[in-house]
């Protein structure tokens, strides 16, 4: 386990260093020619979290609006059908044989029901309308024909264009996503087919979501552009996703989404977690350290026991606990070399690290990860002489059992 580590360590300092390299340079590069600074970068995640999360839902406001037109045609259809019901109440009497009573009982009781169920209906669709005009928080409600009316009357045409066109954008966009996650260096067989089975699965809601597009751009007037899953498979970047024009915002025209822009961001957010990477690694040397120091302590404590007690169990103890030194004495010397290739540049990438935001946060929370580990010494590459002393004991009844 302890090979493991030193091996995990000293592979993931290389890799950090070289990504941080190789990726400043060319993040120089395009800072200045696209004219960006870091506060950029983090504005442009921001701005792609707060669009990803509007085209998930719907607005609420608009959407409430449109149910509140839908909910008063429905109620102008409700009131009708009362007022019908009444009228045809009043003529029920006369439109039956004044001898025959058994027919003129059912008709006037026909007459009550549907009187009785049109009115229900109508008051339920009146207390519903008066529900979501207290949410929109109107004082006087809308009729028909007014201005607020005619203006989301033809927007509830589009809302179900609109559903079926954010729900495309959204799977197509997160498919894009997938996409360029599975493409980046370092991904991991299993995490690849992870991502191929995700896309397996959202390329069957793709197709449905297409199908449900196709349907509500045909009955527009005039008719919108229609798709295939074929146009689908040959977008690559958002840049190329015309739909988005049609939509209700054109992502395109947004500063994060043009491909040199998010190529530069995706550089910056890589090299940021580069160095955080750094600030742990250091960490992890310092805790790897003292566990090998804390266990050669408390081997060597425990031999020291078993010399009084238990000499044969001691000798045994020796024997395995003398190859496992000199491995640990490797491991010490690998990590004594890491610090000396990487340690100067770690420090300066940590000081550098400190003065973002980000970066202060992180290097609090790895120091209190540190302040609450009371194990790691001041100094974890020196030895204490006391455990010099138990290692000579213990080195000089190895040598007399050997005797």
């Amino acid at each position: 386990m302890t090979a493991l580590s030193a091996r995990f360590i000293r592979n993931h300092y290389r890799d950090a260093i070289d990504t941080i390299r190789s990726l400043s340079s060319e993040l120089a590069v395009l800072k200045q020619t696209l004219n960006l600074r870091d506060e950029d970068f983090q504005r442009f995640l921001s701005e792609e979290q707060v669009y990803l999360s509007s085209v998930k839902q719907p607005r609420p406001r608009e959407q409430l609006c449109i149910q509140y037109v839908q909910v008063l045609d429905e109620l102008e259809t409700q009131r009708t059908a009362w007022l019908a019901a009444r009228e045809k109440s009043t003529v029920v009497v006369t439109s039956v044989a004044p001898t025959d009573l058994t027919a003129t009982t059912v008709a006037i009781r026909n007459a009550r029901i549907e009187c009785e169920l049109t009115f229900t209906k109508l008051q339920q669709t009146t207390i519903l309308a008066s529900h979501i005009q207290g949410q929109l928080s109107l004082v006087e409600p809308w009729t028909i024909s007014c201005e607020e009316y005619n203006l989301y009357k033809e927007e509830a045409r589009l809302s179900q264009y609109h559903k079926a066109l954010g729900e495309l954008e959204h799977l197509v966009v997160m498919r894009l996503f997938e996409l360029t996650k599975a493409s980046l260096t370092g991904t991991g067989y299993k995490l690849r087919q992870q991502i191929s089975k995700a896309l397996q699965r959202r390329s069957e809601a793709i197709r449905k979501a297409i199908a449900r597009y196709n349907t509500q751009a045909v009955a527009l007037n005039p008719p919108r552009p229609t798709i295939s899953w074929k146009d689908i498979t040959k977008y690559t970047i958002l840049g190329e996703f015309d739909l988005l024009r049609q939509a209700r915002d054109d992502v395109r025209m947004q500063e994060w989404a043009r491909p040199a822009v998010r190529e530069a961001t995706a550089k910056f957010l890589k090299c940021c977690r580069a160095k955080e990477e750094i600030v742990w690694l250091n960490v992890e040397v310092r805790r790897l350290r003292t566990a090998i120091l804390d266990e050669e302590k408390q081997i060597s404590a425990v031999i020291e026991k078993l010399v009084e007690t238990d000499e044969l169990l001691a000798i045994e103890l020796c024997h395995r606990h003398h190859s496992g030194s000199a491995v640990d004495r490797l491991h010490l010397d690998r990590l004594d070399r890491i610090q000396r290739k990487y340690g100067d540049i770690g420090r300066e990438l940590i000081s550098r690290l400190a003065e973002t935001s980000d970066g202060a946060s992180v290097l609090h929370a790895v120091n209190n990860d540190i302040e609450g580990d009371n194990s790691v010494p001041d100094e974890a590459s020196e030895v204490p002489d006391e455990w010099s002393t138990q290692g000579r004991k213990v080195l000089n009844f190895f040598e007399l059992s050997n005797c």
